[in-house]
């Protein structure tokens, strides 16, 4: 029962109805104490025992452990207890201590770990940076960021069994960073850190101008096809112009490449186009940017 003054007050009583008769009566009235605590007051007559016993008692709970004290005073015996739980856990893959108020045996653990992939190998080299401020969707136990928000770290999950993590793409600072993998799969094992590495590509823009020659006049063209080539001379993106004749796009890996007008296009409009365009993305951590190509084209 809620009283006034946040006071909660709990009756029990056991019945036998095998013997018809009260075996136990308790009364305990319990408050909230300071930010984390709660003092308990309680009286028991244990009826089977002839035993009459008053009891006071303080829980507290610490970022750390879980604490209690408790004095028992009866007309058999008298009694007091300490008590407290918690766990230490050591991340051993980035030397990080977690203290937590819940045990932590038999549990599960995750240490999450973006970096920027510049070459795109899936594996964090030594000069790939961490990645600030990434977030995972619908997950399961406790999920906790270092000071940086660099490490993402997961608790209290339950062992041996699959768990979907999903990246939350927007999280990410930049529009040019882009996580390949959104969804992972993980087997969680239980008292161990697991390290999973989540590769973010750093992906660069290449953006221009199309316009048709007419005379001694241009024009932006709207509705003309631009391939991209990478070094190998594979299509990596068919780009369609605006109606201004711009086109842009983002998402091309660090690398050589080619813009050219696309040539079948052109045979069945009857136009030619100006030679192809050789560029470069470099590796930036923010993404590389080539805006400056432009095409001319006109009819036969």
């Amino acid at each position: 029962y809620r009283l006034p003054n946040k006071f909660l007050f709990s009756p029990q009583v056991q019945y036998d109805f095998s013997r018809n008769q009260f075996n136990n009566i308790i009364l305990e009235v319990e408050r909230p104490v300071f930010e984390n605590g709660f003092l308990n007051v309680a009286y028991e007559n244990n009826m089977l025992r002839n035993a009459h016993i008053f009891e006071i008692g303080l829980r507290y709970a610490f970022n750390f452990a879980q604490t209690s004290v408790t004095s028992r005073l009866g007309n058999r015996n008298n009694s007091f207890v300490q008590s407290a739980r918690g766990s230490l856990m050591l991340d051993d893959n980035t030397g990080y201590v977690m203290v937590n108020n819940r045990t932590a045996m038999s549990r599960a653990a995750l240490s999450i770990i973006p970096f920027l992939d510049y070459n795109t190998n899936g594996k964090r080299d030594p000069m790939e940076p961490a990645v600030r401020g990434m977030e995972i969707n619908n997950t399961s136990g406790r999920l906790s960021y270092n000071e940086d928000e660099t490490v993402l770290r997961i608790t209290e999950l339950q062992p041996y069994i699959d768990i979907i993590l999903e990246v939350d793409p927007n999280s990410l600072d930049n529009i040019a960073w882009k996580v390949k993998n959104e969804k992972i799969k993980v087997h969680t094992v239980p008292n161990q850190f697991q390290e999973i590495e989540v590769p973010v590509e750093v992906l660069g823009e290449v953006a221009g101008m199309v316009y048709f020659k007419e005379g001694n006049s241009l024009r932006g063209q709207g509705r003309i096809t631009v391939n991209i080539l990478d070094e190998n001379e594979n299509l990596v993106k068919e780009i369609l112009t605006e109606g201004d004749g711009y086109f842009t796009y983002l998402g091309l890996k660090p690398g050589n490449y080619t813009a050219e007008i696309d040539p079948v296009q052109m045979q069945k409009l009857g136009y030619t186009a100006s030679e192809s365009i050789e560029f470069e993305i470099k590796v930036d951590q923010y993404g590389d940017i080539v805006d400056t190509l432009e095409f001319t084209i006109e009819a036969d």
